[in-house]
């Protein structure tokens, strides 16, 4: 296909990297972040090896404009508890930790992680039932399956009905419309704060 230039993460293989290197391809590899000052770099990066800086920098100028609005509506508002629940069931329970890029995002939409003393994606059971969270917040497709479940039934936010679906490519995927992902989940965390 003779690209001009390839795209990749730090967690594709380093030798297929190398292989396309050694074939004269062009190859550009991106760290994943830990907080959104770091996805800001990552569309830096794409704008100066595509020749857009300024897209890229409307891009990033946007981002901040709607992260920034969404921080001064819930400053002053009190953190409901949120788990957000990435896998669950017989292979274990999954979120973001507090060191997590979504962790962050959550944070910064409001909400009052349950995971953030946790390093990285792994939370027991146990501590999901301790914290026993006020709003949880997953993907469409496992919800269903997710609520009618014996182990999670008593959680508060099955029981209330405060178990919110959202478009997790917004979360999970590093990228320009995280700052949109972040207005969403402070919508569900402070509904009020967006009427």
């Amino acid at each position: 296909l003779e690209p001009d230039v390839v795209f990749t993460s730090a967690c594709f293989n380093p030798d297929a990297v190398e292989m396309m290197k050694n074939a004269g391809i062009e190859v550009v590899v991106l760290d994943e972040q830990t907080d959104i000052s770091g996805v800001y770099t990552m569309i830096e990066v794409f704008g100066q090896v595509m020749n857009c800086n300024d897209k890229a920098a409307d891009c990033i100028s946007e981002m901040k404009s709607t992260i920034s609005s969404v921080e001064e509506k819930v400053k002053d508002l009190d953190a409901p508890s949120v788990y957000y629940v990435i896998g669950y069931g017989e292979y274990g329970d999954y979120t973001s930790g507090g060191d997590t890029y979504a962790g962050n995002m959550l944070e910064i939409a409001g909400g009052d992680n349950i995971a953030k003393d946790i390093s990285g994606w792994g939370i027991t059971l146990e501590e999901i039932v301790e914290a026993d969270p006020e709003i949880i917040v997953i993907s469409e497709y496992m919800k269903d399956d997710f609520v009618s479940m014996e182990a999670y039934k008593e959680l508060t936010a099955v029981k209330e009905g405060h178990v919110y679906t959202i478009d997790i490519n917004m979360l999970d995927r590093q990228g320009y419309r995280n700052a949109q992902g972040i207005e969403e989940l402070a919508k569900i965390f402070h509904p009020e704060a967006f009427e």
